[in-house]
C-alpha cells in the first residue's frame, strides 16, 4: 500500500468516530433521565420532517394543475 492509501484510511476512521457523536441537542436529551424529554424529540423529528412534506406539496401542486392543464379527465 502506498502512503495516500494509509493516509485516506487512516483519515476516514477518525470521521466515523466524530460522526457517531450525534449531535449536542440529541446527545444532551437523550442521556437526560428528565421528564419531558419525548416531546422534544418529537419535535426534532416534526422539524426535520418540514422541508419534505413543503417539497411534496409543492411538487404535488405542480403536478396537479399540469394536469389540468393538459386535459386529461380527472377520475
Amino acid at each position: 500500500m502506498n502512503k495516500i492509501s494509509i493516509a485516506v484510511l487512516w483519515t476516514v476512521g477518525l470521521a466515523d468516530r466524530a460522526f457517531a457523536q450525534g449531535c449536542a441537542m440529541c446527545q444532551t436529551v437523550g442521556s437526560s433521565k428528565a421528564i419531558g424529554t419525548d416531546g422534544f424529540n418529537a419535535s426534532i423529528v416534526f422539524l426535520a420532517m418540514i422541508p419534505y412534506v413543503l417539497i411534496a406539496a409543492v411538487g404535488g401542486w405542480v403536478w396537479l394543475c399540469r394536469r389540468r392543464r393538459s386535459g386529461v379527465p380527472e377520475s
